[in-house]
């Protein structure tokens, strides 16, 4: 009975989690680079960390992890934090609409970086998904660029920067698996850094960075 009350409770607070996500966008579009966007993020980080801390209690203790996947769950924590941050000024550039085309290229992207860092061959299936994503989402972004460019008032500056810190939001969010699978390299399943771990130390890190950050603002 407690595991399944457990489950559920972790089900309750992913929904809740995922419902913040939505909200964050949401305020951000509106809001811009506002005390307010940072305290709507500043709460994701709030739900990721009662998720990932309850999962830690919840699950059975293992082996300290080794020193370097300490660094890389630190630099996987720093990455997430960068490209939240950076969702607030691209989403002021070029809009939720522009932000969500550009950010699914993210399965071309860890494709590419997969291949590049850990030496993996898409098969020939995501061969063709991977192509199929890539031509949809060139048609979609050179139409609505088309469309939004001349009646919204943007200036194209302020497309191309959004467009360029989208893109490097999406490649944060691509390397961070990429950075776990290099942590547990070489190690045994039962030293493998999980999800949880991961999740609340990123958790930390972005709640100490935006707790500072609003402090400042």
């Amino acid at each position: 009975m407690k595991s399944s009350n457990e489950g559920l409770f972790f089900m309750f607070t992913s929904l809740c989690s995922g419902t913040a996500l939505v909200l964050v966008t949401q305020v951000i579009s509106k809001q811009g680079v506002h005390p307010s966007s940072q305290l709507a993020v500043w709460v994701q980080y709030v739900g990721h960390f009662i998720t990932s801390t309850m999962q830690l209690q919840a699950s059975p203790k293992k082996a300290d992890c080794t020193r370097r996947q300490s660094i890389f769950k630190f630099s996987i924590g720093v990455c997430h934090v960068c490209a939240y941050l950076t969702v607030i000024i691209a989403m002021t550039k070029i809009g939720a609409a522009m932000y969500q085309i550009i950010y699914s290229s993210g399965l071309v992207w860890a494709a590419i970086v997969s291949r590049v860092v850990l030496g993996k061959v898409p098969s020939l299936q995501q061969g063709v998904a991977i192509l199929i994503v890539t031509a949809g989402l060139v048609l979609n972004g050179v139409k609505m660029m088309a469309a939004s460019a001349p009646s919204s008032g943007v200036p194209a500056s302020d497309l191309l920067t959004g467009s360029l810190l989208t893109l490097f939001i999406t490649l944060l969010f691509v390397l961070m698996p990429v950075l776990a699978e290099l942590a547990n390299k070489d190690l045994p399943p039962q030293k493998h850094l999980s999800s949880a771990e991961i999740g609340n130390t990123t958790a930390r890190v972005g709640l100490v960075v935006l707790t500072v950050s609003m402090l400042v603002y």
